[in-house]
Protein backbone atom coordinates (compact mmCIF):
# COMPACT_ATOMS: atom_id res chain seq x y z
CA UNK A 1 0.00 0.00 0.00
CA UNK A 2 1.57 3.24 -0.71
CA UNK A 3 2.42 6.12 2.07
CA UNK A 4 2.76 8.81 -0.61
CA UNK A 5 3.83 9.47 -3.75
CA UNK A 6 6.69 12.02 -4.59
CA UNK A 7 6.98 12.87 -8.33
CA UNK A 8 7.22 9.41 -10.28
CA UNK A 9 7.38 7.17 -7.61
CA UNK A 10 4.75 5.81 -5.27
CA UNK A 11 6.70 5.17 -1.91
CA UNK A 12 5.19 1.69 -0.09
CA UNK A 13 7.81 1.64 3.25
CA UNK A 14 10.41 2.71 4.64
CA UNK A 15 13.93 1.06 4.42
CA UNK A 16 16.01 2.93 7.13
CA UNK A 17 16.69 6.71 8.25
CA UNK A 18 19.81 8.48 8.72
CA UNK A 19 21.28 12.12 9.13
CA UNK A 20 21.14 12.32 5.03
CA UNK A 21 18.04 11.57 4.55
CA UNK A 22 15.17 8.58 4.13
CA UNK A 23 14.99 5.85 2.33
CA UNK A 24 12.08 3.89 0.94
CA UNK A 25 11.14 0.96 -0.83
CA UNK A 26 9.41 2.88 -3.81
CA UNK A 27 8.15 1.83 -7.00
CA UNK A 28 8.86 3.75 -10.16
CA UNK A 29 5.26 4.69 -11.96
CA UNK A 30 7.48 4.92 -15.89
CA UNK A 31 9.60 2.21 -15.44
CA UNK A 32 7.50 -0.41 -13.62
CA UNK A 33 10.37 -1.55 -11.48
CA UNK A 34 10.62 -1.23 -6.94
CA UNK A 35 13.87 1.04 -5.95
CA UNK A 36 15.60 1.71 -3.28
CA UNK A 37 14.43 6.18 -3.06
CA UNK A 38 17.06 8.04 -0.96
CA UNK A 39 14.68 11.25 0.13
CA UNK A 40 17.34 14.30 1.30
CA UNK A 41 15.86 17.47 2.22
CA UNK A 42 18.51 20.41 1.38
CA UNK A 43 18.15 23.85 0.24
CA UNK A 44 20.77 26.49 -0.73
CA UNK A 45 24.61 25.62 -0.81
CA UNK A 46 23.43 22.10 0.95
CA UNK A 47 21.28 21.42 -1.85
CA UNK A 48 24.06 21.97 -4.58
CA UNK A 49 26.42 19.89 -2.27
CA UNK A 50 24.27 16.48 -2.41
CA UNK A 51 23.98 17.16 -5.89
CA UNK A 52 27.60 17.31 -6.73
CA UNK A 53 28.38 14.77 -4.49
CA UNK A 54 25.38 12.33 -6.50
CA UNK A 55 27.30 13.32 -9.82
CA UNK A 56 30.61 11.92 -8.15
CA UNK A 57 28.58 8.94 -7.28
CA UNK A 58 26.82 7.89 -10.64
CA UNK A 59 30.11 7.30 -11.50
CA UNK A 60 30.69 4.23 -9.42
CA UNK A 61 29.68 1.10 -10.97
CA UNK A 62 31.21 -2.11 -9.20
CA UNK A 63 29.65 -5.34 -7.85
CA UNK A 64 30.23 -4.25 -4.53
CA UNK A 65 28.53 -0.77 -4.78
CA UNK A 66 24.92 -0.18 -4.77
CA UNK A 67 24.41 1.64 -8.15
CA UNK A 68 22.42 4.87 -8.34
CA UNK A 69 20.48 4.83 -11.39
CA UNK A 70 19.14 8.61 -11.21
CA UNK A 71 19.04 11.76 -9.41
CA UNK A 72 15.94 14.05 -9.30
CA UNK A 73 14.69 16.96 -8.04
CA UNK A 74 10.62 17.14 -6.71
CA UNK A 75 8.38 18.59 -4.08
CA UNK A 76 12.04 20.35 -2.68
CA UNK A 77 13.85 17.09 -2.22
CA UNK A 78 16.66 15.56 -3.81
CA UNK A 79 15.62 12.02 -4.58
CA UNK A 80 18.55 9.25 -5.47
CA UNK A 81 17.26 6.30 -7.57
CA UNK A 82 19.28 3.62 -6.18
CA UNK A 83 19.58 -0.42 -6.79
CA UNK A 84 17.15 -2.46 -4.53
CA UNK A 85 19.07 -5.44 -3.31
CA UNK A 86 16.66 -8.07 -0.92
CA UNK A 87 18.82 -8.51 1.98
CA UNK A 88 19.71 -6.68 5.44
CA UNK A 89 22.22 -4.75 6.90
CA UNK A 90 25.40 -5.80 9.22
CA UNK A 91 24.10 -4.28 11.90
CA UNK A 92 20.98 -6.44 12.02
CA UNK A 93 22.95 -9.21 11.46
CA UNK A 94 24.84 -8.47 14.49
CA UNK A 95 22.09 -7.44 16.81
CA UNK A 96 20.59 -11.22 16.09
CA UNK A 97 23.63 -12.51 17.02
CA UNK A 98 24.22 -10.81 20.34
CA UNK A 99 27.84 -10.54 20.50
CA UNK A 100 28.58 -13.81 18.98
CA UNK A 101 31.68 -13.51 16.56
CA UNK A 102 31.40 -14.38 12.89
CA UNK A 103 34.02 -17.25 11.75
CA UNK A 104 37.22 -15.25 10.10
CA UNK A 105 35.69 -17.29 6.81
CA UNK A 106 32.64 -15.20 7.04
CA UNK A 107 34.23 -11.88 8.43
CA UNK A 108 36.80 -12.07 5.59
CA UNK A 109 33.80 -12.79 2.85
CA UNK A 110 32.51 -9.26 3.92
CA UNK A 111 35.44 -7.37 4.77
CA UNK A 112 37.26 -8.28 1.85
CA UNK A 113 33.59 -7.24 -0.45
CA UNK A 114 34.00 -3.72 0.98
CA UNK A 115 37.61 -3.36 0.26
CA UNK A 116 36.76 -4.49 -3.33
CA UNK A 117 34.44 -1.45 -3.59
CA UNK A 118 36.59 1.00 -1.69
CA UNK A 119 39.51 0.28 -3.96
CA UNK A 120 37.68 1.03 -6.98
CA UNK A 121 36.03 4.15 -5.43
CA UNK A 122 39.26 5.28 -3.91
CA UNK A 123 41.09 4.57 -7.53
CA UNK A 124 38.71 7.20 -8.48
CA UNK A 125 39.81 9.12 -6.18
CA UNK A 126 36.36 9.63 -3.94
CA UNK A 127 36.04 8.50 -0.53
CA UNK A 128 33.04 7.21 1.15
CA UNK A 129 34.38 8.72 5.11
CA UNK A 130 30.90 6.70 6.77
CA UNK A 131 31.77 2.93 6.82
CA UNK A 132 29.85 1.06 9.09
CA UNK A 133 27.61 -2.07 9.52
CA UNK A 134 24.57 -0.51 9.06
CA UNK A 135 26.18 1.01 5.85
CA UNK A 136 27.06 -2.63 4.32
CA UNK A 137 24.39 -4.48 2.67
CA UNK A 138 24.16 -8.26 2.97
CA UNK A 139 21.85 -9.80 0.08
CA UNK A 140 19.69 -12.99 0.49
CA UNK A 141 22.33 -14.69 -1.98
CA UNK A 142 25.27 -13.71 0.22
CA UNK A 143 26.02 -11.01 -1.75
CA UNK A 144 28.37 -7.62 -0.03
CA UNK A 145 26.97 -4.24 -1.62
CA UNK A 146 28.42 -1.21 0.20
CA UNK A 147 25.97 1.65 0.83
CA UNK A 148 25.07 5.18 1.77
CA UNK A 149 27.79 7.19 0.54
CA UNK A 150 25.91 10.17 2.04
CA UNK A 151 29.39 11.79 3.43
CA UNK A 152 31.53 10.70 -0.11
CA UNK A 153 34.33 13.48 -1.01
CA UNK A 154 35.72 13.56 -4.69
CA UNK A 155 39.44 14.36 -3.08
CA UNK A 156 40.15 17.86 -4.14
CA UNK A 157 36.90 19.17 -4.41
CA UNK A 158 36.38 20.66 -1.19
CA UNK A 159 32.81 19.39 -0.82
CA UNK A 160 33.36 18.64 2.66
CA UNK A 161 34.51 21.53 5.43
CA UNK A 162 34.46 19.51 8.37
CA UNK A 163 34.64 15.80 9.37
CA UNK A 164 32.19 13.30 8.96
CA UNK A 165 30.75 9.96 10.15
CA UNK A 166 29.54 8.06 12.83
CA UNK A 167 31.67 8.26 16.44
CA UNK A 168 32.98 4.65 17.15
CA UNK A 169 33.73 3.96 13.34
CA UNK A 170 35.92 7.22 12.72
CA UNK A 171 39.37 7.41 12.50
CA UNK A 172 41.78 9.81 15.31
CA UNK A 173 41.90 12.36 12.44
CA UNK A 174 38.44 12.29 11.85
CA UNK A 175 37.82 14.06 15.21
CA UNK A 176 40.22 17.09 14.58
CA UNK A 177 39.24 20.60 13.78
CA UNK A 178 41.49 20.04 10.21
CA UNK A 179 41.03 16.77 9.28
CA UNK A 180 43.52 15.20 7.22
CA UNK A 181 41.61 12.28 6.08
CA UNK A 182 42.24 10.24 3.16
CA UNK A 183 42.17 6.66 2.27
CA UNK A 184 43.78 5.20 4.92
CA UNK A 185 40.61 6.80 7.43
CA UNK A 186 38.29 4.69 5.27
CA UNK A 187 40.65 1.75 6.18
CA UNK A 188 40.18 2.50 9.68
CA UNK A 189 37.16 2.47 9.34
CA UNK A 190 37.02 -0.99 7.99
CA UNK A 191 39.36 -2.23 10.83
CA UNK A 192 36.92 -1.38 13.27
CA UNK A 193 33.90 -3.46 11.28
CA UNK A 194 36.19 -6.71 11.22
CA UNK A 195 37.17 -6.12 14.95
CA UNK A 196 33.72 -5.83 15.56
CA UNK A 197 32.92 -9.12 13.50
CA UNK A 198 35.69 -11.39 14.90
CA UNK A 199 35.14 -10.20 18.61
CA UNK A 200 31.17 -9.54 19.11
CA UNK A 201 31.97 -6.13 20.30
CA UNK A 202 33.69 -3.13 19.21
CA UNK A 203 37.26 -2.22 19.87
CA UNK A 204 36.77 1.46 21.64
CA UNK A 205 34.12 2.37 24.35
CA UNK A 206 33.07 5.63 25.07
CA UNK A 207 31.75 6.40 28.69
CA UNK A 208 29.12 9.09 27.36
CA UNK A 209 28.05 7.70 24.11
CA UNK A 210 26.55 10.93 23.33
CA UNK A 211 29.80 13.03 23.58
CA UNK A 212 32.01 13.53 20.71
CA UNK A 213 34.85 14.47 22.75
CA UNK A 214 34.38 11.07 24.91
CA UNK A 215 34.22 9.01 21.81
CA UNK A 216 37.52 10.91 20.26
CA UNK A 217 39.17 10.13 24.01
CA UNK A 218 38.34 6.71 23.90
CA UNK A 219 39.34 6.31 20.00
CA UNK A 220 43.00 8.35 20.28
CA UNK A 221 43.58 6.90 23.98
CA UNK A 222 42.30 3.57 23.99
CA UNK A 223 43.94 0.42 23.45
CA UNK A 224 41.50 -2.73 21.85
CA UNK A 225 41.88 -5.49 23.30
CA UNK A 226 43.48 -8.52 21.71
CA UNK A 227 42.06 -11.38 19.62
CA UNK A 228 44.54 -14.04 21.22
CA UNK A 229 45.31 -14.86 17.72
CA UNK A 230 48.66 -13.45 16.97
CA UNK A 231 48.37 -13.18 13.02
CA UNK A 232 45.03 -10.98 13.67
CA UNK A 233 46.31 -9.13 16.18
CA UNK A 234 48.78 -7.97 14.32
CA UNK A 235 46.92 -7.34 11.57
CA UNK A 236 44.03 -5.16 13.64
CA UNK A 237 47.05 -3.56 15.29
CA UNK A 238 48.38 -1.75 11.85
CA UNK A 239 45.13 -1.03 10.64
CA UNK A 240 44.01 0.37 13.77
CA UNK A 241 47.18 2.54 13.93
CA UNK A 242 46.65 5.56 15.17
CA UNK A 243 49.70 7.12 12.96
CA UNK A 244 47.83 6.96 9.22
CA UNK A 245 51.63 6.17 7.99
CA UNK A 246 51.02 2.90 9.68
CA UNK A 247 48.46 1.95 8.16
CA UNK A 248 47.99 -0.16 4.91
CA UNK A 249 48.67 2.07 2.47
CA UNK A 250 45.92 1.08 -0.22
CA UNK A 251 42.53 -0.85 0.11
CA UNK A 252 44.31 -3.85 -2.05
CA UNK A 253 47.12 -4.21 0.15
CA UNK A 254 44.60 -4.87 3.12
CA UNK A 255 42.35 -7.39 1.38
CA UNK A 256 45.54 -9.24 0.26
CA UNK A 257 46.79 -9.39 3.62
CA UNK A 258 43.73 -10.69 5.16
CA UNK A 259 43.36 -13.18 2.26
CA UNK A 260 46.58 -14.09 3.51
CA UNK A 261 44.97 -15.15 7.01
CA UNK A 262 42.00 -16.54 5.54
CA UNK A 263 42.23 -18.32 2.25
CA UNK A 264 39.11 -19.51 2.10
CA UNK A 265 35.93 -17.50 3.01
CA UNK A 266 32.17 -18.24 3.04
CA UNK A 267 29.47 -16.14 2.23
CA UNK A 268 27.18 -14.60 4.95
CA UNK A 269 23.01 -15.62 3.81
CA UNK A 270 21.43 -13.04 5.80
CA UNK A 271 18.46 -15.20 5.03
CA UNK A 272 19.49 -19.05 4.56
CA UNK A 273 17.03 -21.35 2.81
CA UNK A 274 15.96 -24.22 5.07
CA UNK A 275 16.34 -27.40 3.03
CA UNK A 276 14.16 -30.13 3.10
CA UNK A 277 14.87 -33.13 5.29
CA UNK A 278 14.93 -36.36 4.15
CA UNK A 279 11.91 -37.39 5.76
CA UNK A 280 9.52 -34.10 5.29
CA UNK A 281 7.21 -33.48 2.40
CA UNK A 282 9.25 -31.19 0.05
CA UNK A 283 7.86 -27.31 0.29
CA UNK A 284 5.30 -26.20 -1.60
CA UNK A 285 5.31 -23.58 -4.47
CA UNK A 286 5.39 -20.22 -2.92
CA UNK A 287 5.98 -17.02 -3.90
CA UNK A 288 7.75 -14.20 -1.92
CA UNK A 289 8.75 -11.03 -3.30
CA UNK A 290 11.99 -11.54 -4.56
CA UNK A 291 12.34 -15.47 -4.94
CA UNK A 292 9.79 -18.58 -6.14
CA UNK A 293 10.02 -21.78 -4.44
CA UNK A 294 9.58 -25.17 -6.49
CA UNK A 295 8.46 -28.69 -5.79
CA UNK A 296 11.59 -30.04 -6.14
CA UNK A 297 13.42 -27.95 -4.07
CA UNK A 298 14.85 -25.27 -6.26
CA UNK A 299 14.59 -21.50 -5.07
CA UNK A 300 14.45 -19.23 -7.78
CA UNK A 301 15.73 -15.66 -6.77
CA UNK A 302 16.86 -13.93 -10.73
CA UNK A 303 15.52 -14.93 -14.30
CA UNK A 304 17.88 -17.41 -15.18
CA UNK A 305 17.35 -19.85 -12.17
CA UNK A 306 13.65 -19.38 -12.37
CA UNK A 307 13.56 -20.49 -15.96
CA UNK A 308 15.84 -23.33 -15.22
CA UNK A 309 13.69 -24.42 -12.91
CA UNK A 310 10.37 -23.99 -14.42
CA UNK A 311 11.85 -25.94 -17.50
CA UNK A 312 12.40 -28.65 -14.60
CA UNK A 313 9.26 -28.63 -12.69
CA UNK A 314 6.79 -28.70 -15.75
CA UNK A 315 2.98 -29.35 -14.13
CA UNK A 316 3.80 -26.95 -11.27
CA UNK A 317 4.60 -24.20 -13.82
CA UNK A 318 1.76 -24.95 -16.04
CA UNK A 319 -0.63 -23.84 -13.13
CA UNK A 320 1.62 -20.76 -11.83
CA UNK A 321 1.65 -19.58 -15.09
CA UNK A 322 -1.96 -19.99 -15.72
CA UNK A 323 -3.01 -18.10 -11.87
CA UNK A 324 -0.96 -15.09 -12.21
CA UNK A 325 2.04 -16.42 -9.72
CA UNK A 326 4.68 -16.21 -12.49
CA UNK A 327 3.93 -12.50 -13.38
CA UNK A 328 3.64 -11.76 -10.18
CA UNK A 329 6.99 -12.73 -9.14
CA UNK A 330 8.91 -11.34 -12.79
CA UNK A 331 7.44 -8.09 -11.77
CA UNK A 332 8.74 -8.38 -8.28
CA UNK A 333 12.21 -9.01 -9.12
CA UNK A 334 11.91 -6.21 -11.88
CA UNK A 335 12.10 -8.05 -15.45
CA UNK A 336 8.66 -6.43 -16.65
CA UNK A 337 8.91 -7.43 -20.21
CA UNK A 338 9.28 -10.74 -19.14
CA UNK A 339 6.03 -10.67 -17.21
CA UNK A 340 4.45 -8.79 -19.67
CA UNK A 341 4.77 -12.28 -21.70
CA UNK A 342 3.71 -14.03 -19.01
CA UNK A 343 0.29 -12.24 -18.46
CA UNK A 344 -0.22 -12.15 -22.39
CA UNK A 345 0.01 -16.05 -22.41
CA UNK A 346 -1.67 -16.65 -19.64
CA UNK A 347 -5.32 -14.93 -21.53
CA UNK A 348 -4.56 -16.95 -24.74
CA UNK A 349 -7.54 -19.60 -23.60
CA UNK A 350 -7.17 -20.69 -27.17
CA UNK A 351 -3.76 -22.62 -26.09
CA UNK A 352 -3.18 -25.68 -24.45
CA UNK A 353 -1.88 -25.50 -20.71
CA UNK A 354 1.36 -27.50 -22.87
CA UNK A 355 1.71 -24.71 -25.32
CA UNK A 356 1.35 -21.60 -23.45
CA UNK A 357 3.93 -22.77 -21.40
CA UNK A 358 6.35 -23.78 -23.89
CA UNK A 359 5.70 -20.35 -25.93
CA UNK A 360 6.51 -18.79 -22.35
CA UNK A 361 10.19 -20.46 -22.23
CA UNK A 362 10.67 -20.18 -25.72
CA UNK A 363 9.67 -16.51 -26.18
CA UNK A 364 11.65 -15.53 -22.81
CA UNK A 365 14.71 -15.52 -24.81
CA UNK A 366 13.40 -13.37 -27.31
CA UNK A 367 12.05 -10.92 -24.50
CA UNK A 368 14.82 -10.65 -22.30
CA UNK A 369 17.74 -8.23 -22.82
CA UNK A 370 20.48 -9.11 -25.21
CA UNK A 371 22.95 -9.96 -22.92
CA UNK A 372 20.62 -12.60 -21.03
CA UNK A 373 20.94 -15.08 -24.15
CA UNK A 374 23.79 -16.99 -22.74
CA UNK A 375 22.25 -17.65 -19.69
CA UNK A 376 18.64 -18.05 -21.06
CA UNK A 377 19.73 -20.45 -23.70
CA UNK A 378 20.08 -23.14 -21.15
CA UNK A 379 17.21 -23.39 -19.27
CA UNK A 380 15.26 -23.52 -22.68
CA UNK A 381 17.44 -26.44 -23.95
CA UNK A 382 15.76 -27.76 -20.64
CA UNK A 383 12.13 -26.74 -21.64
CA UNK A 384 12.61 -28.28 -24.79
CA UNK A 385 13.96 -31.82 -23.40
CA UNK A 386 10.78 -31.70 -21.20
CA UNK A 387 8.66 -30.44 -24.09
CA UNK A 388 10.20 -33.92 -25.89
CA UNK A 389 9.28 -36.12 -23.74
CA UNK A 390 5.24 -35.68 -24.05
CA UNK A 391 5.26 -35.27 -27.66
CA UNK A 392 3.34 -38.06 -29.78
CA UNK A 393 5.97 -40.30 -32.05
CA UNK A 394 4.41 -38.65 -35.01
CA UNK A 395 5.45 -34.84 -34.08
CA UNK A 396 8.05 -33.06 -35.59
CA UNK A 397 11.75 -32.20 -33.65
CA UNK A 398 11.28 -29.47 -31.19
CA UNK A 399 12.42 -25.95 -32.60
CA UNK A 400 12.85 -22.48 -31.72
CA UNK A 401 15.34 -23.01 -29.48
CA UNK A 402 18.77 -22.61 -30.56
CA UNK A 403 21.06 -25.80 -30.08
CA UNK A 404 17.85 -27.86 -28.70
CA UNK A 405 16.63 -29.43 -31.74
CA UNK A 406 16.06 -33.34 -30.96
CA UNK A 407 13.60 -36.25 -32.13
CA UNK A 408 10.97 -36.93 -30.33
CA UNK A 409 10.82 -40.61 -28.11
CA UNK A 410 8.35 -43.03 -29.43
CA UNK A 411 5.47 -43.00 -26.86
CA UNK A 412 3.77 -40.43 -24.58
CA UNK A 413 0.83 -41.53 -22.16
CA UNK A 414 -2.27 -41.72 -23.61
CA UNK A 415 -3.77 -39.38 -21.10
CA UNK A 416 -1.87 -36.18 -22.33
CA UNK A 417 -2.00 -34.94 -25.96
CA UNK A 418 -0.25 -31.60 -26.18
CA UNK A 419 -1.03 -29.02 -29.44
CA UNK A 420 2.38 -29.52 -31.29
CA UNK A 421 1.35 -27.44 -34.61
CA UNK A 422 2.53 -24.44 -33.17
CA UNK A 423 3.76 -21.94 -35.83
CA UNK A 424 7.61 -20.78 -35.23
CA UNK A 425 7.65 -17.91 -33.02
CA UNK A 426 8.69 -14.63 -34.76
CA UNK A 427 11.25 -12.91 -32.49
CA UNK A 428 12.66 -10.36 -34.72
CA UNK A 429 10.52 -7.20 -35.21
CA UNK A 430 12.31 -6.44 -38.62
CA UNK A 431 8.62 -5.77 -39.92
CA UNK A 432 7.89 -2.85 -38.06
CA UNK A 433 10.42 -0.92 -39.43
CA UNK A 434 9.30 -1.33 -43.08
CA UNK A 435 5.94 -0.47 -42.64
CA UNK A 436 6.95 2.41 -40.39
CA UNK A 437 8.59 3.54 -44.12
CA UNK A 438 5.69 2.41 -45.71
CA UNK A 439 3.19 4.94 -43.87
CA UNK A 440 4.88 7.81 -45.30
CA UNK A 441 4.68 6.51 -48.82
CA UNK A 442 1.52 9.09 -49.93
CA UNK A 443 3.25 12.76 -49.01
CA UNK A 444 6.68 11.24 -50.89
CA UNK A 445 4.35 9.97 -53.75
CA UNK A 446 2.66 13.60 -54.03
CA UNK A 447 6.14 15.32 -54.09
CA UNK A 448 7.27 12.97 -56.25
CA UNK A 449 4.70 13.16 -58.90
CA UNK A 450 4.17 17.10 -58.53
CA UNK A 451 7.93 18.73 -57.78
CA UNK A 452 8.48 21.72 -57.54
CA UNK A 453 6.17 25.03 -57.33
CA UNK A 454 3.49 22.59 -58.83
CA UNK A 455 3.56 20.89 -55.42
CA UNK A 456 2.48 24.18 -53.52
CA UNK A 457 -0.52 24.64 -56.02
CA UNK A 458 -1.62 21.04 -55.10
CA UNK A 459 -1.90 22.27 -51.07
CA UNK A 460 -4.64 20.26 -51.16
CA UNK A 461 -3.49 17.19 -52.05
CA UNK A 462 -0.53 17.54 -49.59
CA UNK A 463 -2.41 18.19 -46.97
CA UNK A 464 -4.79 14.83 -47.25
CA UNK A 465 -1.40 12.88 -48.34
CA UNK A 466 -0.58 13.83 -44.72
CA UNK A 467 -3.81 13.20 -43.51
CA UNK A 468 -3.82 9.43 -44.55
CA UNK A 469 -0.19 9.44 -43.45
CA UNK A 470 -0.81 10.21 -40.10
CA UNK A 471 -3.74 8.21 -39.72
CA UNK A 472 -1.66 5.07 -40.72
CA UNK A 473 1.22 6.11 -38.45
CA UNK A 474 -1.07 5.55 -35.45
CA UNK A 475 -2.56 2.14 -36.78
CA UNK A 476 0.99 1.68 -36.75
CA UNK A 477 1.64 3.18 -32.93
CA UNK A 478 -1.48 0.52 -31.76
CA UNK A 479 0.02 -2.78 -33.95
CA UNK A 480 3.05 -1.76 -31.89
CA UNK A 481 1.62 -1.68 -28.52
CA UNK A 482 0.04 -4.87 -29.08
CA UNK A 483 2.77 -6.59 -30.22
CA UNK A 484 4.90 -5.02 -27.38
CA UNK A 485 7.89 -3.21 -28.85
CA UNK A 486 9.55 -1.12 -26.76
CA UNK A 487 8.17 2.52 -26.27
CA UNK A 488 10.93 4.59 -28.37
CA UNK A 489 9.55 2.43 -31.20
CA UNK A 490 6.19 3.52 -30.87
CA UNK A 491 7.16 7.23 -29.97
CA UNK A 492 8.87 7.67 -33.42
CA UNK A 493 4.67 7.68 -34.87
CA UNK A 494 4.20 10.78 -32.73
CA UNK A 495 5.33 13.48 -35.02
CA UNK A 496 4.06 12.43 -38.21
CA UNK A 497 0.60 11.76 -36.04
CA UNK A 498 1.42 15.71 -35.44
CA UNK A 499 1.80 16.22 -38.70
CA UNK A 500 -1.49 14.55 -39.78
CA UNK A 501 -3.45 16.35 -37.50
CA UNK A 502 -2.31 19.75 -38.12
CA UNK A 503 -2.48 18.89 -41.89
CA UNK A 504 -6.37 17.64 -41.27
CA UNK A 505 -6.85 20.75 -39.58
CA UNK A 506 -5.76 23.33 -42.32
CA UNK A 507 -7.96 21.29 -44.90
CA UNK A 508 -11.06 21.15 -42.52
CA UNK A 509 -10.48 25.18 -41.91
CA UNK A 510 -9.91 25.54 -45.84
CA UNK A 511 -13.30 23.92 -46.20
CA UNK A 512 -15.29 25.50 -43.91
CA UNK A 513 -14.19 29.49 -44.91
CA UNK A 514 -15.06 32.05 -42.77
CA UNK A 515 -18.63 31.15 -42.84
CA UNK A 516 -18.70 27.48 -41.24
CA UNK A 517 -22.90 26.21 -42.09
CA UNK A 518 -24.70 22.69 -41.89
CA UNK A 519 -23.95 21.54 -45.01
CA UNK A 520 -20.01 22.05 -45.02
CA UNK A 521 -19.53 20.69 -40.86
CA UNK A 522 -21.61 17.59 -41.32
CA UNK A 523 -18.97 16.10 -44.41
CA UNK A 524 -15.99 17.08 -42.14
CA UNK A 525 -17.49 15.86 -39.07
CA UNK A 526 -17.98 12.07 -40.61
CA UNK A 527 -13.96 12.50 -42.13
CA UNK A 528 -13.37 13.01 -38.36
CA UNK A 529 -15.39 10.57 -36.48
CA UNK A 530 -14.97 7.27 -38.75
CA UNK A 531 -11.31 7.18 -38.53
CA UNK A 532 -11.16 7.74 -34.91
CA UNK A 533 -13.69 5.30 -34.40
CA UNK A 534 -11.82 2.31 -35.61
CA UNK A 535 -8.75 3.40 -34.08
CA UNK A 536 -10.97 3.21 -31.04
CA UNK A 537 -12.18 -0.31 -31.85
CA UNK A 538 -8.09 -0.94 -33.02
CA UNK A 539 -7.09 0.02 -29.42
CA UNK A 540 -9.63 -1.98 -27.96
CA UNK A 541 -8.41 -5.04 -29.78
CA UNK A 542 -4.56 -4.20 -30.48
CA UNK A 543 -3.31 -6.71 -28.02
CA UNK A 544 -4.97 -9.78 -29.02
CA UNK A 545 -5.51 -9.06 -33.10
CA UNK A 546 -2.30 -6.96 -33.73
CA UNK A 547 -1.65 -9.31 -36.31
CA UNK A 548 -4.94 -8.78 -38.05
CA UNK A 549 -5.05 -4.83 -37.62
CA UNK A 550 -1.25 -5.27 -39.09
CA UNK A 551 -2.86 -6.99 -42.17
CA UNK A 552 -5.31 -4.00 -42.42
CA UNK A 553 -2.49 -1.21 -41.56
CA UNK A 554 -0.95 -2.70 -44.82
CA UNK A 555 -3.64 -3.15 -47.18
CA UNK A 556 -5.24 0.89 -46.15
CA UNK A 557 -0.97 2.37 -47.26
CA UNK A 558 -1.24 0.32 -50.62
CA UNK A 559 -4.36 1.38 -51.26
CA UNK A 560 -3.35 5.42 -50.69
CA UNK A 561 -0.41 4.82 -52.42
CA UNK A 562 -2.23 4.06 -55.45
CA UNK A 563 -4.95 6.91 -55.40
CA UNK A 564 -2.14 9.04 -54.59
CA UNK A 565 0.26 8.04 -57.44
CA UNK A 566 -2.57 8.32 -59.66
CA UNK A 567 -4.60 11.66 -58.78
Amino acid sequence: MSIGRIGKYERLDVLGHGASGIVYLAWDTLLRRNVALKEIRAAGPEADRVLDEARVLDRLRHPNIIEVHSVDVAENAILIDMELVPGRNLADVLKERKGQPLPLGQAAFIVQGVLEALAYAHERRVLHRDIKPANILIGTKGEVKLTDFGLAEALGSGSIAGGGGTYPYMAPEDFSENPDSDYRSDLWSVGVVLYELLSGRRPFVAADTRNPFSWQQAVVDGTPAPLGDAPLDALLSRVLSKEKAGRFATARAFSDALRQLSPTTQPLFASPAKAPTPHSPLPTPDLSPDSFAFPDGRVATDLDEFLDAAARNWDTSRAALADGRFERFLRAIGEVFIAELAHELAGRTDFSPDRRLREFLERAQGDAPPDAEKTVAAPLKAAASALAARLPASSPPVTGVRGAEKEPPPSVPATETPDVTVPPVVQNRWWYWIAFAFCLAPPVLVALKHPGPELFQRGSNLLFSWVVSGICYAMLALVGVGAKLPGVARGLCLLPIGIGVTAGGALAANRLGSAPTPETLMPIAAATLLPLGVLLIQAASARVFWRGWLSILLLLISISAAFFAVS
